[in-house]
């Protein structure tokens, strides 16, 4: 089954109470045995806003971890805080729960903080190890290293010539270097990027940027 980023489904086919085949919203059905849905958190602020702290989606807090009092702190999943790539978002991840958490206590003891990194998440799914970092975004162009049909491909979402984001299979190290890929907003040839001769650790160095 090829990807299809940000097609959604439409309809389930049952029998004897089981998933046999999903209806996308353009139409294709494809046979399955199962169906995972992923709807996420409503984020608890009754709290927050009874104490008359700002709420957007969830509670506002800066890139301190701080919220629109001065002596408030929030972190993690209830944080609707500045997003790296522009504007706002509330990230739903252990790491940026543990990350942004670790900054929030940082700056409540006086520290010098500036948290403002991309998401990083995981998750196992049977033998397959599936790693995001940055964004993916289905109006992104992709540059792939390996085959979605086989278990291990490491796949570049790109804004332009910078990387985005990336999502590996089973392919972890190409993940440790994707992340400071992202982070770095790097530049890079798609082209070269794409050529699985070429180590990943090269688009690290100044002369693997593109011109």
């Amino acid at each position: 089954m090829k990807a299809r980023y940000g097609i959604g489904v439409t309809r389930l086919y049952l029998d004897g109470g089981l998933v046999r085949t999903v209806e996308l919203d353009d139409g294709t059905r494809i046979d399955c045995d199962a169906v995972v849905v992923g709807i996420g958190i409503v984020p608890s602020t009754e709290l927050a806003a009874n104490a008359g702290l700002a709420i957007g989606n969830g509670i506002v807090v800066d890139r301190q971890g701080r919220t629109s009092h001065e002596a408030v702190f929030a972190a993690g999943d209830v944080a609707d805080q500045p997003n790296f790539f522009g504007g706002r978002v509330r990230l739903e991840t252990y790491q940026n729960a543990a990350d942004q958490g670790m900054a929030a206590a940082q700056a409540m003891i006086g520290r010098e903080v500036d948290y403002l990194k991309p998401c990083w998440f995981w998750s196992d799914q049977y033998d397959i190890n599936i790693q995001v970092s940055g964004r993916i975004d289905d109006s992104l162009p992709v540059v792939m290293r390996g085959e979605l049909d086989s278990s291990q491909f490491t796949a570049f979402f790109l804004d332009g010539n910078v990387v985005a984001g990336v999502l590996t299979a089973n392919r972890a190290v190409d993940m440790g270097v994707g992340k400071r890929m992202v982070e770095r907003r790097l530049e890079v040839d798609p082209g070269q990027l794409g050529d699985a001769s070429i180590p990943l650790r090269e688009f690290l160095k100044p002369k693997a940027r593109a011109a």
